[in-house]
Formats: C-alpha cells, structure tokens, sequence
C-alpha cells in the first residue's frame, strides 16, 4: 500500500485535489492511502470545500498569517510540512498547480527525497511576473518533481520546449471532476436565486489576481457599471475576493448601482450553481476558464495574458484584459449578437472530460511499482 500525501492550501487547489481523494476511495482503496494535508492557510473557505466532497483532512497546519510577506509564509510551510513528512514517510507527495503551498509541499518533499507528482503541470503565461507569484512557483515545481501531470497539449509541449520529457503524463484537468461530481449532488441555494428571472441575463464577474489589484480592479467597475446602465436589462452578480480590502472597495463602489449584487465568495456548490445560471462570465479564474466550457457560457478572462490559452484559441474564451472600453465592447457583443453568443458556446471543453483523477492514479501507481523513480 502506497501513502500518497496531499498537499491543500487553497480552495482551488481543494476543488481540484479531493476528487483525487474521492477517486483513491472508490476505485484504487488497495493501491493507495491518502494523507491529506491542510496548510491551514485559508482555513474558512477550505472547511466548505472538504465538507461538500465529505473529506476531512488527516491533519491541519498552522500558520501565521499576521505578515503579508509572502518569505514569512513560505518559510512556515516548508517548515511545517517537512516535519509532517519526516514523520509520515509518504510515499510520494502529490501537489497542484502553482499556489504557495504548492511550492513548499514540492520543496519540503524534495528535502526529505521524496518524490513529487505535480498536477496540473505545464501551464505556462510566457511572462515571470505574470501572474505574480504563481508563474514563478509553477516553473520551480518543475524542477523539482517527478511525475508531470499535464491537462492540456500545450502544456505538454511547454514542458517539452523546456527539455522536460520523462515522466509527462497529459490526463486532462481534474477540475471537470470536480465540476461533474458535485453537479450530481444538486442545487446549492446562493442567495441570489431567489431573485433571478429567466428573463433577464445575469454576468457573473470575479475578480482576485494580485496583477488586477489596483487600476485593473478599478477599471472593471468602471466598466460593468456602463454596462447596466447601457443594458437595463442586465443583471450582474459579483463575487468578492477574501482579502478584507478588495472586498471593501468592491461593495463601497458597486452595492448601490442597480442591478449589481454584491456578495462574498461563494462555496464551491455555489459558484457552480451561479455559473450555470449566468449568460457571461468575466473572471481572472483560472479554474473558472476551465469549467465555464462544460457548462456552455462564454468566458471574457479579465488578463493581459493567460496561461490557459486552450479556451482562447477554441473559442470558448476572450483574452479581454482590464481595459474598461475593451469589456464592454465585448459584453455588448455577446448580449447584442446571438451569433456571437453561439459561436462561443458551441465549443467542446478543451481542458478535460471528467476522468483525469482515474488517469493519473493510474500512472502514478505504475510509475511508484516500476524503479522509474
């Protein structure tokens, strides 16, 4: 029996991860034990995450959060974790994509020798700082892990074009797991549905990339407040970001423009719930690029670049930046155009079809019996 540790800091690294957890119990129990590992970083929205999926984790971290430099953190987690890996001896130590913990749970594991599978691998933007600091963490992972589990054929090549060619493995995103099992579990019940008509289009918008921070930030308001005005038949839901001051800023410019519901994130039940309620999507998702396709709504990403271009050039997704000109062109677009608005969601997911966890369990356990690694 194989102890698999893994690494959850974030709640889209929960989202993507506990189908893993989900796919050990119901399919590969004798293959693999999960040590599921919470860095107890943004502890609140994680805790509804794992209670949807009916996971808890097998130990929980503390970390000090009173310094917002991000050196502080990631020498408590890589502390942190090496300890509970020295302890535990796991086998292998899977992490995801690009995130903080991410990056410590790679680099304690390499500490302790032992090996690494990075899901999600691959993504690239082409520009370091951009987005800040996850580009940076995801090209370090690289470096350090031993199984490569890509979602796409373009972050295949990239690691290709960067030499890294053993142990690739392209098995599509675990996020369309993710999306797929809860939608069986059925309607969650945000507070916005008791105000919606059929009638009238809802634009879910999010906004929380550090590079948007600022003027980005400022020019989406800008831009979704002409966008009612100019469409009163308009409805907007927007979903804050945790971070107490983007959250203040957001309700003091938006909660008293007609049309425009302000609320604080939603759990992940939620969110799919809205999404599949929406007509537009303007987001800095990244997880919400990849799922919006699987439910046929049409992404505008709010980026200068994306790493996740498979949308872009299927034409599922508009690269639209933060330009508030730009953002509305493209929502009148959309809202004036039924051929536009079709073109975009005709469009098969590009990112995965729901049973990446089953692909990658698989070639993790063939690569742990051979001596591979």
């Amino acid at each position: 029996m194989n102890t698999v540790a893994i690494v959850i800091g974030t709640r889209p690294e929960a989202i993507k991860l506990l189908p893993m957890v989900a796919t050990i119990q119901a399919q590969f129990s004798h293959e693999f034990t999960p040590l599921v590992i919470s860095t107890g970083q943004h502890q609140a929205v994680l805790d509804d995450v794992f209670q949807l999926f009916n996971i808890r984790p097998n130990i929980t971290l503390t970390v000090d959060r009173s310094s917002t430099r991000l050196s502080s953190l990631q020498s408590q987690l890589v502390q942190a974790l090496e300890v509970v890996f020295e302890s535990e001896r796991p086998n292998v130590v899977m992490v995801q994509g690009d995130t903080m913990s991410t990056l410590c749970g790679a680099m304690a594991a390499f500490y302790q020798r032992i090996p690494v599978a990075h899901v999600e691998a691959g993504l690239r933007s082409g520009s370091l700082m951009a987005p800040f600091p996850e580009e940076a963490n995801r090209r370090m992972v690289t470096q350090l892990a031993t199984w490569h589990f890509t979602p796409t054929q373009a972050a295949t090549l990239a690691l290709t074009n960067e030499g890294v060619i053993h142990g690739v493995h392209q098995v599509g995103n675990t996020v369309i797991d993710a999306l797929l099992q809860v939608q069986t579990i059925g309607a969650s019940g945000h507070p916005w549905t008791t105000q919606h008509s059929p009638k009238r289009p809802m634009m879910l918008v999010t906004i929380h990339r550090r590079e948007n921070w600022g003027d980005g930030l400022r020019n989406v308001m800008s831009a979704v407040k002409t966008l009612v005005e100019d469409h009163h038949q308009l409805d907007v839901v927007w979903l804050t970001h945790p971070n107490p001051d983007i959250t203040k800023l957001v309700e003091q410019t938006m909660a008293s423009i007609p049309n425009v519901s302000v609320y604080p994130p939603a759990n992940y039940a939620q969110l799919v719930e809205l999404m599949g309620l929406s007509a537009i999507i303007l987001t800095d998702s990244g997880g919400i690029q990849e799922e919006a396709p699987s439910l046929n709504k049409p992404v505008l990403v709010a980026r200068d670049v994306t790493e996740r271009m498979e949308g872009v050039n299927a034409g599922c997704a508009v690269l639209v930046g933060t330009a508030t000109d730009a953002i509305v062109q493209q929502v009148a677009r959309l809202l004036n155009s039924p051929d536009a608005y079709q073109q975009m969601t005709r469009v098969k997911n590009p990112y995965g079809d729901g049973k990446a966890c089953e692909r990658i369990l698989a070639r993790l356990y063939d690569g742990l019996m051979s001596s591979a690694y």
